[in-house]
């Protein structure tokens, strides 16, 4: 089709992207089950089609754990790992969650607002 942009580029081959998404620790959902299949697969992967907002829709149906931008942490090799020189992560987690420095923010805030109304006794 010609359109504004002129015809769509053809694009062969796919990109695993899966590689770049992990679930929480602390999630209590399972992750996406390996060898799941949606119709972004078959496109490739590419564009729309495999983002984080698209894996979020497919993980709320499902009912697994949400999918997060994965960053690598040295607690994803506990268990996994022998030498020390293996590449790659062992697992595809997120170590802490993010609810956990939010959980710790909470807990602060909440102990310098008692210790303001409830100051500590001078001794």
């Amino acid at each position: 089709g010609g359109g504004r942009g002129g015809p769509q580029p053809i694009y062969e081959g796919s990109v695993n992207s899966d590689a770049k998404f992990a679930v929480s620790a602390q999630d209590a959902d399972p992750a996406r089950m390996p060898g799941e299949r949606f119709a972004w697969d078959d496109c490739g992967g590419v564009g729309a089609s495999k983002t984080e907002r698209m894996r979020t829709i497919a993980a709320k149906i499902k009912g697994w754990a949400k999918p997060l931008p994965f960053v690598r942490h040295a607690a994803q090799d506990c268990g996994s790992k022998t030498t020390g020189t293996e590449p790659g992560p062992g697992k595809q987690i997120n170590y802490p969650g993010p609810e956990i420095p939010a959980a710790a923010r909470a807990g602060l805030e909440k102990a310098e607002a008692t210790l303001a109304k409830y100051p500590a006794a001078a001794k």
